[in-house]
């Protein structure tokens, strides 16, 4: 099984675009197979409906990393 990385952000999240890349390159050398998703959460009921706790939010295998 591939792990799958998501990353959700809000369409203003000041750190998106640093994690973004942080964590792409990080999984492109480490695990170049794995697959990569940012989703953009633009709405309180988009929120709730993904148990998004805020932005920047990475998961793995939809896992939130913080817990």
């Amino acid at each position: 099984m591939s792990l799958r990385f998501e990353l959700l952000v809000t369409p203003d999240c000041p750190n998106a675009e640093t994690t973004e890349a942080l964590v792409k390159r990080t999984v492109e050398r480490l695990l170049p197979d794995a697959a990569f998703t940012r989703i953009v959460v633009s709405s309180s009921a988009e929120a709730k409906e993904l148990d998004f706790p805020g932005s920047p939010t990475l998961r793995i295998n939809a896992e939130d990393l913080e817990g």
